[in-house]
């Protein structure tokens, strides 16, 4: 197995959640399922989409897509939680971020299903952080909030590992 493609981004995810699908699967039949369990369970699945509710709304996440041609074993050590998917990618795009241009788009070699593995950690520090850190942070200048709120930028953080299904 050979790694094809690896992008990243670090961000604040609009709506404190984003998604990985298809470029073309956005809003399929049970998407509004899917959004309202992960809002119960962190993360959830459809049949088109995986939908992950972040811990909070003001830190940027670090998000990290890697691209297999084949199946390949992803380490649960230092992740908090493991989570295997299998999508459909009909136009060969994956997409994974917010509806607001905050995404990694990633060619797939074909078309097909895919194995989605989703992986998670730093939640529940970005949220200690968070509450640590804000009533500094809004009294500043809103240049100044920015800056400090950065400096936690990647606290909370994911990994979706893809391979051809």
């Amino acid at each position: 197995m050979s790694c094809l493609d690896t992008a990243s981004l670090v961000f604040i995810p609009n709506y404190q959640f984003f998604s990985v699908r298809d470029y073309d699967m956005y809003e399929r039949p049970g998407a509004t399922e899917a959004l309202i369990a992960a809002h119960k369970t962190i993360v959830a699945a459809g049949d088109c989409e995986v939908f992950v509710v972040c811990a909070q709304d003001l830190l940027k996440v670090g998000l990290t897509v890697s691209l297999y041609d084949a199946p390949v074993g992803v380490d649960p050590t230092g992740w908090d939680s493991t989570r295997r998917f299998t999508l459909p990618f009909p136009t060969g795009v994956l997409h994974a971020g917010d509806g607001f241009g905050n995404v990694i788009n990633l060619e797939l070699p074909h078309t097909g299903s895919y194995a989605v593995i989703l992986q998670y950690s730093g939640r529940d520090e970005a949220a200690a952080t968070l509450l640590r850190e804000w009533p500094v942070a809004a009294a500043l200048p809103l240049d100044q909030t920015r800056e400090v709120l950065d400096r936690w930028a990647g606290l909370e953080r994911y990994q979706i590992t893809v391979f051809p299904a």
